[in-house]
């Protein structure tokens, strides 16, 4: 493989490796919010953190590849790059590219299980707070940003 070639495939490869991390990491937050561990939670969220810096250091390198040989950074400019490559060199990079799309899916399908489960709990909690105050659920209506208000004191007639 030519130089910048070479360069592209090690860099996919090596974002390859870092979604993996990044797929471990969204398990092991899965763990800790579901622990209810807030500890746990704030180590794995300053590890992801540090990934998607990596990360993104990765894809400005990559991207930095395509510029120095006069693509753009997009598909289009990607397609460009590897067609003007030997046919060995592009069909290797391609696969890697491919292996690389389906990671970023795989990450993206467990972030937001994660974000579902904050959501539910999210919603636990407020019915139990609401519980524990008194409220009852058909009081809950929405104001005009969305969010959910409370508007049971609107239900008195007066105060004693």
């Amino acid at each position: 493989m030519s130089t910048p070639s070479q360069q592209l495939y090690q860099l996919i490869s090596k974002g390859n490796q870092q979604l993996v991390a990044l797929c471990d990491l969204c398990e092991r937050e899965r763990a800790a919010i579901e622990a209810h561990s807030a500890e746990q939670l704030k180590a794995v969220v300053n590890d992801k953190k540090t990934v998607l810096l990596q990360i993104t250091e990765n894809i400005s390198q990559r991207n930095q590849i395509l510029a120095d040989g006069g693509f753009s950074a997009d598909e289009t400019g990607f397609n460009g790059f590897t067609s003007s490559l030997n046919k060995p060199e592009a069909v290797a990079i391609q696969k890697a590219w491919s292996k690389l799309a389906e990671q970023l899916k795989q990450v993206a399908k467990l972030n937001e299980r994660n974000e579902k489960i904050v959501q539910r709990s999210q919603k636990n909690m407020a019915q139990l707070l609401g519980i524990l105050q008194g409220h009852s659920t058909k009081t809950t209506l929405y104001n005009q940003a969305g969010s959910k208000g409370n508007y049971s004191a609107q239900n008195r007639l007066g105060k004693a």
